[in-house]
């Protein structure tokens, strides 16, 4: 390629998406990294894959495509020279095997992921998977490799945790956000895994209604039989009347254990009223987005004061035991006015007649704002 990029190449960085490509010119001179950033090539996630039968991969989003780097140790070489060989021997254009020269193999996945993240401007990795059963998380967390103790993102996909790993986990990832489980966890470890704000559990685990409800999630997916309708009839019991977790969005039950009816036990609904909330409830689980029809949903409130009130939706799958509770969007500025059972407006003045009433209750979004400055 030259030493010097010229315009040809600059087009190409503008209009070609293949990071391989990139890689390879980034390494060729200095001029193509400085290209890259003014073009605004810049990847989406970056997260570290601890495979089955020891094979560790570097796994990189660009432009809606993923990248694999597998990563081979190499012979010795010093720290200063090593990442030079980094994208020497690519094979193809999605999945490539390179040599990676490292004074000690831990250093290898701090070499690679800190060259992509200088490149395509990545703060930090984005994500860790432990999927290797025969590896202990411990052995391949070092000091070496600290970088992973930063990601917002964990999932474990074994078949079986210890103990002494979750210890390690809990005290050394200390900026999760969100966390995938797929594996025995020991007991003791519920209220900690619920502490963050996006939980998904594929296992099996025992949880309560007061796990759910002391928890810090906004999303929460339960995808096993780790609850039973009675507890969920007690989730949705308790956030009516106190409105706890604070921050939910949504819970995701599916093959809970137990009758639909028994969720909605005693529980104070109504059918879908258009003048309330939006039909339609947009959420991004761990499979997709998904965009819950809530007309066939029952409304439940949280009454916070007298002029604020939070609405909430219980939805029912129609296959197996499937029940999603979903909190709908708060708005700073407008509040949500229930038309049966409001009896004042927002001026503080009593509805008297039916003129009043109609126009009072025309519209269900009212702007709280302008209201009190009336």
């Amino acid at each position: 390629m030259g030493a010097v990029l010229n315009k040809g190449y600059r087009k190409q960085i503008h209009k070609d998406d293949d990071l391989i490509w990139i890689c390879q010119c980034a390494e060729t001179c200095r001029e193509a990294e400085i290209e890259v950033s003014k073009s605004q090539l810049r990847a989406t996630a970056l997260e570290v894959d601890f495979n089955e039968n020891g094979e560790t991969l570097v796994v990189v989003t660009f432009r809606a495509k993923r990248f694999t780097f597998k990563l081979v140790p190499g012979k010795v070489v010093s720290m200063e020279n090593s990442w030079k060989k980094i994208f020497r021997n690519l094979k193809d254009r999605y999945s490539c095997t390179f040599v990676v020269g490292s004074p000690h193999p831990d250093a290898i996945i701090s070499i690679v992921t800190n060259y992509l993240q200088f490149l395509f401007n990545i703060p930090q990795i984005t994500a860790v998977r432990f999927q290797d059963p025969t590896r202990d998380i411990r052995e391949l967390c070092t000091p070496l490799s600290s970088c992973l103790f930063y990601v917002p993102k964990l999932f474990i996909n074994k078949p079986k945790v210890s103990t002494d790993e979750m210890n390690f986990v809990r005290d050394n990832f200390l900026n999760l956000q969100e966390i995938l489980i797929d594996t025995d966890v020991p007991e003791g470890f519920e209220s900690w895994i619920l502490g963050h704000r996006k939980v998904t559990i594929f296992s099996k685990m025992k949880l309560g209604c007061m796990d759910l409800s002391w928890s810090r999630c906004s999303q929460l997916e339960i995808w096993s039989n780790s609850i039973t309708a009675k507890d969920i009839n007690r989730f949705i019991s308790i956030w009516m009347d106190q409105g706890y977790p604070r921050q939910l969005q949504s819970v995701v039950f599916n093959d809970f254990v137990g009758d639909k009816n028994d969720i909605i036990d005693g529980i104070d609904r109504r059918s879908w009223d258009p003048r309330t909330r939006r039909r339609y409830f947009p959420l991004q689980s761990s499979i997709g987005l998904i965009k819950f029809d809530c007309k066939d949903g029952l409304d439940v409130i949280y009454p916070r004061g007298e002029l604020f009130r939070e609405i909430g939706t219980i939805w029912f799958g129609a296959e197996r035991n499937s029940c999603v509770f979903m909190v709908h969007p708060k708005d700073p500025v407008k509040t949500y006015q229930w038309h049966w059972d409001l009896p004042h407006n927002f001026f503080g003045r009593k509805i008297n007649n039916e003129k009043d009433r109609k126009k009072c209750l025309k519209s269900s979004l009212v702007d709280s704002t302008l209201a009190l400055n009336q």
